[in-house]
């Protein structure tokens, strides 16, 4: 049995969960090396970086 059950289109159904942490793990790391970044700033750095996860 595995550990990370899988929906219709295959992605884990913990995904938001895992995503979030993954997001604000991100934007810890970014928002210290670039402190003079908005929150739109480190929104768009984001998607430009991982922008396969938006499809």
């Amino acid at each position: 049995m595995s550990l990370w059950p899988k929906t219709v289109n295959g992605l884990s159904k913990n995904w938001a969960f895992d995503g979030g942490i993954h997001f604000l793990n991100w934007q810890h790391n970014y928002s210290d090396r670039y402190p003079d970044a908005s929150d739109m700033d480190v929104v768009y750095a984001y998607y430009a970086a991982f922008s396969r996860c938006a499809t």
